[in-house]
């Protein structure tokens, strides 16, 4: 059986997305007095308040607006490309300009959505091949498996090179155990797993746990679970890091420069900077000439490149991403809630879990949380204190009407959120804290804001407004709670992008030739931004050329494709 469009798409949609006749005004700008995250509070990155009162550049060749792990991860990547493109040139290298990137946050670093969120790294969307088949076709459902899949690895293998593991406590290879409540929830993810393994996908990972198993492993009370791997960090000290490496690489490259020589790349950041705008020159400039004004109440900022990201707050300034003519592209803010448990008796370091775990058993009981590591100190030569072992739990908003869908308030808690939470580790683990969760007191909570999108895909690449290729505009945003694993490669995307077009632009300068850009083959093209915001598994970016590699690559797959989509479409649909 082969389905409609509109049939295609609801198997996507997010659940309880509100329709498109809602409406929702363009975000605001985030709350200047935001909960302190356990994050946030039990760390002060070096960068918190950096450039918080010093005076803004004139012009910028790169604005990245927003600190979190896209925006980082973006400027990670283009400063490790411009200074291997500078490393591989040996003439006339002192005729560079300086590559001058600026990043501005509106309150402290990486004080929003990766800063508040529940530390996990997990890619997941192998559980959901066969609705990605349906939706995309069977090659773009590989291609979001990869993307996860590689983003992840990304992140693990920078901590492992640059030895960061512990110093972002970094758990991983531990699993993640999702818990299913009924058998009907199971036989989806099986149905999932089965058209996965017939498509050539790996699946021997995934692994399933019986109702017994999972109370004698994990003291878990669930009819059936499947472990996936998963890891857990401390998100805010990994953003740390990452900065802290671009910062590091253009330092070493100008302690190293001969005398007299410019550096190759400027890196400036300025919290508590909110920009309320960006709007096009009036200037009739030449192309390679700064275009847009970066509009924030401490100056303006022109440049020729502008990347929003800013997750959920991209609508505050681009208000078109909330236009009702634009609700396809929508991106939605959405509060969700964390609460921290702390065990009242310490656990024992081998009683502790060192996995991750889920729950999707909406709306009764859906839900995300790890336990920290707990540790032993030796402090004041007496007897070892046992230190760690919370409980940080996040989810249920699903127990209040409307979802909390359009709250952008992190300065707030809404309390049945935070009553849910008290209770759902005590309900899935009774023989652990009781069924009230007597065994756990209440720490911290907190409040973050999540960009939704309808289907629940990150819109990556141009902006467009009324339809408009905004040339020098640039978005990676709306990752709809899931960002940890897709927003360094869409970053990178993005990044890649921009050095392509400023190679370009230099290369014309220089009358010389410039190849075309190659979308990377691991990059589901459905998530690339369009004129009307509807993802589409054909998308093909302006900067593209005709090379293999790039589109010819996918475009000799479309027929496959088209078959698979639709044998996709009609085990889904049997399922």
């Amino acid at each position: 059986m082969q389905l409609d469009a509109a049939a295609l798409a609801s198997l996507s949609r997010v659940p309880g997305f509100p329709s498109r006749t809602a409406p929702f005004p363009p975000a605001p700008a985030p709350t200047l007095a935001p909960l302190p995250s356990f994050w946030t509070a039990h760390y002060t990155s070096p960068f918190q308040d950096t450039g918080a009162t010093d005076p803004l550049p004139d012009e910028a060749d790169v604005v990245v607006i927003g600190s979190g792990l896209t925006g980082v991860s973006a400027v990670d990547e283009l400063v490790r490309l411009h200074l291997a493109s500078s490393s591989s040139e040996h003439t006339h290298e002192e005729e560079r300009p300086t590559l001058r990137i600026v990043v501005l946050e509106a309150r402290t670093f990486c004080s929003g959505a990766t800063g508040r969120n529940g530390g996990h790294l997990t890619a997941y969307p192998i559980a959901r091949f066969g609705t990605l088949c349906a939706r995309w076709g069977v090659d773009e459902a590989k291609r979001a498996v990869r993307l996860e899949e590689e983003g992840v690895r990304w992140v693990l293998d920078g901590c492992e090179t640059e030895g960061w593991a512990e110093d972002v406590e970094l758990r991983s290879g531990k699993g993640t155990l999702v818990m299913f409540d009924t058998p009907e929830q199971v036989h989806e993810v099986e149905a999932q797993l089965a058209l996965a393994a017939e498509s050539g996908e790996d699946v021997g990972q995934a692994r399933w746990v019986s109702s017994a198993d999972a109370m004698e492993t994990y003291g878990a009370k669930t009819f059936r679970a499947l472990v996936v791997p998963g890891n857990t960090l401390y998100p805010l000290k990994l953003v740390t890091k990452l900065f802290g490496r671009a910062s590091s690489r253009i330092e070493q490259v100008a302690a190293t420069a001969a005398a007299g020589r410019r550096s190759p790349v400027s890196l400036d950041l300025f919290t508590h900077c909110l920009v309320d705008a960006v709007e096009r020159s009036p200037d009739l400039r030449p192309a390679s000439q700064p275009t847009w004004l970066v509009r924030t109440a401490r100056g303006t900022i022109r440049t020729s490149h502008v990347l929003h990201a800013t997750n959920a707050y991209a609508s505050h300034a681009l208000p078109s991403l909330a236009s009702p003519s634009f609700s396809a592209g929508q991106i939605l803010p959405t509060r969700s809630q964390m609460l921290e448990l702390v065990p009242s008796t310490p656990p024992k370091r081998e009683e502790a879990w060192d996995n991750a775990f889920s729950s999707e058993n909406a709306p009764r009981n859906s839900t995300y949380f790890f336990q920290r590591a707990v540790k032993e100190s030796q402090e004041g030569g007496g007897e070892g204190n046992v230190q760690g072992g919370e409980i940080l739990i996040g989810g249920m908003r699903e127990r209040v009407p409307g979802m909390e869908w359009g709250v952008a308030d992190d300065g707030a808690l809404n309390p049945v959120v935070g009553n849910a939470l008290r209770g759902a580790v005590g309900e899935m683990f009774p023989s652990r804290y009781g069924h009230e969760g007597e065994g756990l007191r209440v720490g911290m909570e907190w409040t973050g804001i999540l960009g939704y999108r309808e289907e629940g895909n990150p819109m990556v690449g141009p902006v467009y407004i009324n339809g408009e290729k905004q040339d020098g505009q640039w978005i990676a945003a709306g990752y709809s709670g899931h960002g940890m694993p897709r927003a360094p490669l869409c970053a990178h995307l993005v990044a890649s992008l921009i050095y392509h077009q400023l190679s370009q632009s230099a290369a014309a300068s220089a009358s010389l030739p410039s190849p075309p850009f190659q979308l990377p083959a691991y990059f589901p093209r459905h998530l690339l931004s369009t004129s009307d915001g509807v993802g589409r598994p054909d998308t093909r970016l302006d900067e593209e050329g005709e090379v293999e590699g790039g589109w010819l690559w996918v475009r000799r797959e479309s027929v496959r494709a088209e078959e698979m989509r639709q044998q996709g479409a009609s085990r889904c649909e049997s399922a």
